[in-house]
């Protein structure tokens, strides 16, 4: 019964494991984009940043859509706060308590397009975490202000007046009329001061004056004016530390007006009136205009209060209080446009922020040059159906966004390749092309754009097939067919005459001739001959509307089985939309972005649908949705859905936002597991050596844990790896298996072919006219750097030299800078003597300003660097003379000019690749024509290289082949006593010699051409042996004297260098000899052992009485060893025959190796005369040997002194006064050893008695 339950836990734990999606950014991350685009790029809005009060490194950035995002590194990185991924609300504003950084106000709404989103103001009492409702409501807040004398009291300028909030931002109270749109708030710079500014958002701003920090405020009408013309709404206000008493007041409307106060905002006088300089205008310009109160700002210098800088759509600085302006950057360039703030870092003046629709961005040097502070603003404005991935590659995504224009990313970021607001819808098919708004296309992804022949001018839905890539339908009222979508301009026929906006088209995978249209007033029109020359429509009516939002898919696997969302409902049907079913189920009610399918498997009817702030699915037979969404910030509904599938666990559903940017999850967790297999890079040349195979399983069951793989023709021929490198011996197609296991013990097997090109270096001559319809040629690459449509391609029109065919590349659209590539395959230099490129080119210059350049680069180790070896532009690279300004420079025949490039320093090198390099500055059209490579072949010139050259016997020789010319075959002969004698490749060979002399080399090439090398072969002196005069395993400070057989040219191996050598150390030791040339093998070693002394102790024997009797000595350890010295007599010590006097006595112990130790000790005799005369009769010590305590008795007498001496008759310890007859004793501190205890009592009585310390 364990059993049961313990498998029934496991089940119910991977089941809820498989429920979970991980959602993430697209691989493109968080990084701010780099620029391919003709204007200055950007990532998100920001409204407001705000600086931590006492942290430097810490930012606050408020995004209008994408939330609060916080930065530890002064704005190099940021992460987003949690608690606003779940605000569905704009953010406008935040204040942190200086007190307190985990305790936030935000301001909800949209402070730049002055709209309210009746959030009002939110807390945050966990840093950001998460957020909760004041009494604030219904209004934008646009700034945030806190008391530096009261930490509890805020005040926040909102669209609809001031208000006050003294219990730390909870309960908040109007202090001024609640229809005062407010656009700005700034507290005055004294120390705490209690003076506030605000000014609005209207037409004729207001601007009021507060001095008890907001309690009342006061309307100031002295110098306030406003614009007569050019009339736009809006103000905003500057002040500075460097002097409390001024005031700006800038107001947008008229181009922009300054006002300045110096009494501290009492009073204020005109510094700059409207009109020209138009500083709140795109260009100093009346014509061009400008977006009002949306973006608009001033800041005023920490230090010079005459110093301000102003932005709205250009950045402008005045060095004298705003009487004139300079203008620093234009709306196009150096920094983002569209600026909601500009201020300098309160810590740092010389570092300056702007906050814009592009991100935030820094200047260093005073508002010339801007650099971006934005990465981990993920915070795109991604439009309506502008938000999509590829069907063919994983990594690649296509955004069109609000501001930031239109930006692509893959695996290795973002990339904006065109600026402003991008609101084209586009839809990706299954050959790698992206279709937008209107009628063109762009190829592979980021390829030319073309045209390709709709029938319409725009469209509303296209449908794409992944099992027929040349099928394609497209609606906008009526539906369009092509069958050859891959062709340069598709023939389109129209197939139906319903004449209704149609909203969404699907073509079945499981039978393409089922479609399915559905129009907006929900009714879905289904075809299933839709591949016949006259497609009939059968009308099906789910009972819904797809006036707002619609989509359609049908299952993977069931033409049948179809379901729709149609605004807030969702409906299936089993039998081609006959009838429906209604299965909303727990959906939320809101209108429905899109519903997808599966494009793999299907029987499980696996569907998704992307709704407000969430993703859920289905499978079949559920009567309920699955909420999808772990990880996804739910502050944004979706403006479009879209599905990357291969069946594999690479697969994935993407939700693109307005202010969240895109995010991805996968899905193979929720489908049967199965084995899959992912291909990398089939063609193998030199800088990809092999085929990348990595396990791609899907399953709900867990990751695979085990894996199988079988490659037919391949090494390895098997592997258990979840990724293996295989290399292949030649092209052809290859079977590969892998069989998986997964943590329940399914087992799953797939085997696929893959068609592997194995390149070789290629042989001259290169020629390539650009005949080939094929482009580029084969065996050449493009190298897009800038990720942008323009790419090298060819022209079926022109040519030189009579031909008709070219390639060409179009500057006139092309970002300034930017340089792509055609790289050539890999051509072998070995062999020749000389090597030459030829190719004819044509161009015209556009003019000075825009002048393009053709440069010409050779690699030699597979492109991962280049040389520059041609380089021409402008008037020298031009066939025609004179500047050519209209669009698109067509040579005639006699307008091209033949170029030769000399590459022989290149001759010796397997892999020469040559690269085409456009490098375009808005320019004209550069063409390319009859590229030709040639060598000349070198006659056979043998020669080789032997090192090193003078050896002695038993050395390697390297020799290394240095034959020139065209080498097929190599005869070696290596002399005399060689080993190996001979070779016939061509190495390089090592080889060693048995006799001396002087050996000769011989190579012979092609059979015929010869050459030959000496190598001097010494002598090498005879191994020399050891003897010694003894033995050498020895006791401690004996010797042995090592003597080797050779009498000269000795080298010990501790040093020495004299025949002989006499060792009082362990070790083994060799000799080698030398005769001055070469140097003897080491000798076979000798091993030298000593045997250590034993360790001998001789206890210390307390002083003695010369009238005291013979002992036996028995202090001597280890025991069994010979004591001797005077007084001693088979083994005992007679104090009589010694005599009174100090006498030493020794101790002699030898083990059983022979090896001896000795210890002595001094005993004195006294002949004790005056001792006896008041000799202390009875004296006890017990124990005796003692651990170190023991104890001293006297009987009935009573102990007055009692002294303790060591063995050199040193006083260790003295005790006085004890006042008892017995006294207990503690001299456990004390080493082993013999000791005497000399004992006084009170009637002056003496004795002294030895005792032993012995543990």
């Amino acid at each position: 019964m364990k059993k049961i339950l313990l498998i029934c836990a496991m089940l119910l734990s991977i089941s809820s494991y498989a429920q979970l999606a991980n959602w993430t950014p697209v691989p493109g991350g968080t990084n701010f984009p780099t620029n391919n685009s003709g204007q200055i790029h950007g990532f998100c809005r920001i409204s407001q940043l705000k600086f931590h009060a006492s942290d430097t490194n810490k930012y606050y950035a408020v995004t209008g859509e994408g939330g609060l995002f916080f930065s530890n590194d002064q704005g190099a990185n940021w992460i987003v706060a949690p608690g606003t991924d779940v605000l569905t609300n704009n953010c406008a504003s935040i204040c942190i308590d200086y007190t307190n950084d985990q305790h936030l106000l935000l301001g909800t709404g949209d402070a730049n397009y002055y709209s309210n989103s009746s959030a009002g103001l939110r807390k945050s009492n966990d840093g950001g975490t998460t957020f909760t409702a004041t009494s604030l409501t219904n209004c934008l807040v646009i700034e945030i202000i806190q008391n530096s004398t009261n930490s509890l009291e805020y005040i926040a300028a909102t669209n609809k007046g001031i208000y006050k909030s003294t219990d730390g931002g909870n309960n908040w109270t109007a202090s001024t009329a609640t229809n005062i749109p407010f656009t700005d708030m700034k507290v005055n710079t004294a120390t705490n001061s209690q003076i506030v500014y605000a000014s609005t958002e209207e037409d004729v701003p207001r601007f009021y004056r507060s001095t008890n920090f907001g309690t009342s405020w006061t309307q100031i009408t002295s110098g306030v004016i406003a614009s007569t013309a050019n009339i736009q709404s809006g103000s905003r206000i500057g002040v500075t530390p460097a002097n409390p008493n001024i005031v700006y007041l800038s107001v947008v409307g008229g181009g922009g007006i300054i006002l300045k106060s110096t009494d501290s905002g009492l009073t204020f006088t005109t510094q700059k009136a409207e009109g020209s300089p138009y500083i709140t205008f795109y260009d100093d310009d009346v014509t061009e205009g400008g977006q009002g109160n949306y973006n608009h700002c001033i800041t005023v210098d920490l230090v010079d209060p005459s110093k301000l800088w102003l932005q709205s759509h250009c950045t402008w600085y005045s060095t004298n209080s705003g009487a004139t302006w300079t203008l620093l950057t234009h709306w196009w360039e150096k920094c983002h446009t569209d600026m909601h703030q500009i201020q300098q870092a309160p810590f740092n003046r010389n570092n300056l922020y702007s906050m814009n629709d592009g991100g935030v961005w820094i200047s260093n040097d005073g508002g010339n040059n801007w650099i971006p502070r934005s990465n981990g603003l993920y915070a795109y404005e991604i439009g309506n159906k502008c938000g999509i991935g590829s069907q063919v590659d994983k990594d690649f995504i296509s955004i069109g966004t609000q501001d930031n224009g239109r930006v692509i990313a893959n695996a290795n970021g973002w990339f904006t390749t065109g600026g402003g607001d991008d609101y084209a819808k586009r839809q990706c098919d299954y050959n790698g092309n992206i279709y937008f708004d209107g009628i063109e296309r762009q190829l592979n992804h980021t390829g030319a754009m073309v045209e390709y022949g709709l029938p319409t001018t725009n469209w509303n839905a296209f449908g794409f097939n992944r099992t027929n890539v040349n099928l394609g339908f497209v609606g906008v009222t009526n539906v369009y067919r092509t069958t050859d979508l891959t062709a340069g301009t598709p023939t389109w026929t129209q197939i139906s005459t319903f004449n209704q906006t149609i909203v969404d088209i699907h073509s079945s995978i499981a039978d393409p001739n089922r479609l399915y249209v559905l129009v907006s007033n929900g009714d879905v029109y289904v075809s299933s001959n839709a591949l016949a020359a006259s497609p009939t429509f059968v009308l099906r009516t789910p009972p819904g509307s797809a006036s707002s939002l619609g989509s359609v898919a049908a299952i993977a696997n069931n033409a049948d089985i179809v379901f729709v969302s149609e605004n807030n409902a969702v409906y299936r049907s089993a039998d081609a939309g006959a009838t429906w079913t209604n299965v909303t189920y727990n959906l939320p009610n809101v209108n429905h972005r899109r519903i997808l399918a599966e494009q793999f498997g299907g029987t499980e009817e696996l569907v998704f649908i992307a709704t407000n702030n969430a993703v859920y699915y289905k499978k079949a037979g559920a009567v309920n949705w699955t909420n999808y969404s772990t990880s996804l910030p739910s502050r944004k509904s979706p403006t479009e859905f879209s599905m990357y599938d291969d069946g594999t666990n690479q697969s994935r559903i993407r939700y693109a936002t307005f202010g969240r940017a895109i995010w991805e999850s996968a899905f193979d967790n929720l489908r049967p597991f199965s084995a899959n297999i992912v291909v990398g890079d089939s063609v193998m040349d030199c800088d990809n050596s092999s085929v990348l195979y990595t396990q791609a399983c899907v399953g709900a069951n867990n990751t695979p844990i085990t894996y199988s793989w079988s490659f037919s023709g391949g090494t390895p021929a098997t592997s258990t790896a979840a990724s293996v490198n295989v290399t292949y011996p030649s092209t052809g197609t290859y079977n590969v298996t892998l069989t998986a296991t997964d943590a329940l013990n399914n087992t799953s097997t797939k085997t696929i072919a893959v068609f592997v090109q194995v390149n070789t270096q290629l042989a001259l001559p290169l020629t390539e006219g650009f005949v080939s319809a094929a482009f580029p040629p084969m065996g050449w690459s493009q190298v897009n750097v800038a990720n942008v449509s323009e790419l090298w391609e060819r022209n079926a029109v022109v040519g030189s030299q009579g031909s008709t065919q070219s390639m060409q590349y179009r500057n006139f659209d092309h970002y300034n800078g930017n340089r792509d590539e055609m790289r050539s395959s890999t051509y072998n230099f070995t062999g020749i003597s000389s090597a030459t490129l030829n190719f004819d080119v044509a161009f015209r210059r556009y003019s000075g300003a825009n002048s393009d350049s053709l440069a010409v680069l050779v690699s030699t180790n597979c492109g991962i660097s280049f040389t520059t070896v041609y380089y021409k532009g402008g008037n020298t690279l031009s066939t025609v003379p004179g500047d050519y300004t209209p669009d698109g420079f067509v040579p005639t025949p006699s307008q091209w000019r033949t170029e030769t490039v000399d590459l022989s320093p290149y001759i010796g090198n397997q892999n020469v690749m040559i690269s085409f390099q456009n490098r375009g500055h808005f320019g004209q059209n550069i063409y390319i024509d009859n590229i030709n490579l040639t060598g000349v072949i070198a006659p056979p010139g043998p020669n080789f290289g032997a090192a090193p050259s003078a050896v002695c016997t038993g050395e390697n020789v390297t020799v290394t082949d240095a034959s020139t010319g065209m080498i097929t075959s190599w005869n070696w002969d290596f002399g005399p006593g060689a080993t190996p004698a001979t070779a016939t490749s061509a190495g390089p060979h090592t080889i060693s010699y048995s006799t001396a002399g002087t050996k000769t080399i011989t190579l012979t090439v092609n059979g015929g051409g010869t050459i030959s090398h000496t190598v001097t072969v010494n002598a090498t002196p005879a191994t020399p042996t050891i003897s010694a005069d003894g033995p050498t395993t020895f006791c401690s400070g004996d010797s042995v004297t090592l003597t080797s057989s050779a009498a000269t040219g000795n080298t010990w191996s501790n040093g020495e260098t004299t025949p002989s050598i006499t060792l009082l150390a362990a070790g083994t030791y060799t000799v080698n000899t030398s005769n001055g040339t070469c140097v003897s093998a080491p000798s076979i070693g000798t091993t030298v052992v000593i045997t250590p002394n034993p360790a001998v102790t001789f206890a210390a024997i307390a002083n003695l009485c010369l009238d005291g009797g013979a002992f036996a000595l028995t202090q001597g350890t280890p025991a069994g060893g010979i004591y001797s010295g005077n007084g001693v007599s088979g083994g005992q010590f007679s104090p009589a025959m010694a005599g009174t006097g100090v006498t030493t006595l020794t101790y002699l112990f030898t083990d059983g190796n022979g090896c001896s130790g000795t210890a002595s000790i001094d005993v004195e005799v006294d002949d004790c005369a005056g001792i006896k005369e008041k000799e202390l009769s009875f004296v006890s010590i017990y124990p005796n040997p003692s651990d170190g305590i023991f104890t001293v008795d006297v009987g009935q007498l009573i102990i007055e002194n009692v002294t303790i001496y060591d063995s050199k008759g040193r006083v260790v310890r003295e005790i006085e006064g004890s006042k008892s007859a017995a006294l207990k004793i503690n001299i456990s501190e004390m080493a082993n050893g013999s000791y005497t205890v000399k004992v006084i009592t009170a009637n002056a009585l003496q004795n002294i008695v030895p005792i032993v310390l012995k543990r």
